[in-house]
């Protein structure tokens, strides 16, 4: 039978602990072995609700095994009874305060609580016990954004990213980055893609990143290309406005007026009643001298916004 699970085929163990059980069931040293047994099969194959009340006996049997207070736990967990689950895996964790991987499961359960504080502890805990293993990464990569700490998280995402890459791994990893002010690594990351594949929210995260540091390689190649051939700007951001107005606010802290024209421009044809777009256009005008279009621009602004102010105010971040 414990060759059947450890093969990873529970409905024969299920079937060889039946037969077994039918037959020495009832056996004082023998019977609760198989009904302890029966439990674990039923819980490997999916049928907790089946398995609770033979893992209930063998921790009756067994009170001071952190093992079958850790199945107990599973079980309840599979069945939502998360209060009784967390109980029984804190029984564990008491009983065999050594390892590594119930100290993992049990962090991840407080996590799962919102319990932070004694989370932390237990996962940090179960990395040094374990001697910095991959099983903890990912759960302490949550532990450190659920607290506000995603500098913390960076390196744990960094891990998880190198050793399994996916898109979904390259997002949270990006926004830890981008969350913990950490520019320069977010254009590092981007730019280890093909800038053709690269999708309209990294796109967009990159010129974001390069406003912040005032280093706009990427902002300026987008506008030379702009002024050279509208049509053979980046495919997955050729109808976003938002990239657009991005790259318009970067070019106007550049002072690169002509430049910043045609990119505001961009983003105006995209969303024509997109005020802070309107806004930052009248900032350029203004700035190449072109003061009746400037007004004129900013009657625009004040028709789609009435709260506005007579005088037109300085240049707005994308919201």
């Amino acid at each position: 039978m414990d060759s059947l699970l450890q093969a990873g085929v529970p409905t024969a163990a299920v079937a060889e602990a039946r037969r077994l059980s039918a037959r020495v069931g009832d056996d004082p040293v023998y019977g609760w072995q198989v009904t302890g047994r029966l439990g674990l099969a039923l819980l490997a194959s999916g049928e907790a609700a089946a398995a609770l009340p033979h893992l209930e006996d063998i921790v009756r049997h067994l009170p001071r095994d952190a093992v079958h207070h850790r199945n107990l736990g599973a079980a309840l967990l599979q069945l939502d009874r998360r209060g009784r689950a967390l109980s029984e895996y804190q029984v564990a964790v008491e009983l065999d305060p050594a390892d590594p991987e119930l100290r993992r499961e049990y962090g991840q359960m407080l996590l799962a609580f919102r319990d932070l504080r004694r989370a932390g502890r237990e996962l940090h805990t179960a990395r040094e016990l374990c001697g910095g293993c991959p099983a903890t990464d990912e759960p302490l990569a949550s532990y450190h954004l659920l607290a506000g700490e995603p500098a913390a998280a960076v390196p744990y995402l960094q891990r998880i990213q190198a050793r399994n890459p996916s898109p979904e791994h390259r997002r949270t990893l990006l926004a830890a980055l981008v969350a913990a002010g950490q520019d320069s690594a977010v254009v590092a990351l981007i730019g280890t893609g093909e800038a053709e594949r690269r999708p309209a929210d990294e796109w967009r995260l990159l010129v974001e990143a390069e406003g912040r540091l005032a280093d706009l390689p990427t902002t300026r190649e987008v506008a030379a290309g702009l002024a050279a051939n509208p049509e053979r700007v980046p495919r997955a951001v050729a109808g976003d406005d938002r990239f657009w107005g991005t790259v318009a606010l970067n070019l106007i802290g550049a002072a690169a007026w002509d430049d910043a024209l045609r990119a505001v421009d961009r983003a105006i044809a995209l969303a024509p009643d997109a005020v802070v777009h309107r806004n930052n256009r009248v900032v350029v005008l203004t700035a190449l001298g072109r003061h009746d279009e400037a007004r004129a621009e900013w009657e625009r602004v004040r028709r789609l916004d009435p709260t506005r102010a007579e005088n037109p105010p300085p240049p707005k971040e994308n919201p």
